[in-house]
């Protein structure tokens, strides 16, 4: 059975896909586009998600997990396709990957210029010792053990997923 993938009709006619990926090239030339490093999502614990509008490759998103506790590892977007809804749907894709791996705490370690997307998503701001703590075994949890984030330029956010999926009657 292939990748499931949610699609989502754009105004444009355009159709945004969000889908597991394993194409390290493309999730390479996209972390590229938006400026950051290709760092680890070849990574067995690591689940890339990209975003295509119309097929092409518009953005990503990957989550680590261990155990019960996952971490957004990255997520962005290309910048002539921000503000259109796609990190959105990144996000919930990835918050439904860390939940399906079996998560129930999901961390996201983030500049002070994404607080207010993580607020809307539902994140709240936590201690960056608890995320530390939560995340040892995880790839950014580790090199949070040796080389500390400097709280003015990076954020810890947690959000509760213990209940996703659970039906309340």
């Amino acid at each position: 059975m292939g990748p499931r993938v949610r699609k989502i009709q754009r105004r444009d006619d355009a159709v945004l896909a969000i889908e597991q990926t394993h194409d390290l090239a493309e999730l390479t030339a996209l972390l590229a586009a938006v400026g950051l490093p290709a760092d680890g999502p070849e990574q067995a614990n690591r689940c890339c998600l990209a975003a295509r509008v119309g097929g092409r490759p518009v953005g990503v998103a990957a989550v680590e997990t261990r155990l019960d506790v996952a971490v957004l590892g990255t997520l962005a977007v290309i910048v002539e396709k921000r503000r259109q809804g796609i990190g959105t749907a990144l996000l919930a894709g990835a918050r439904s990957a860390a939940h399906t791996r079996g998560a129930r705490s999901f961390y996201a370690l983030a500049p002070p210029s994404v607080a207010e997307f993580l607020r809307r998503s539902g994140f709240a701001p936590a201690p960056m010792s608890e995320a530390t703590t939560a995340l040892r075994g995880t790839l950014i949890g580790d090199r949070l053990t040796v080389d500390p984030l400097n709280p003015a330029s990076c954020q810890a956010w947690l959000l509760d997923i213990s209940s996703d999926g659970i039906i309340h009657r």
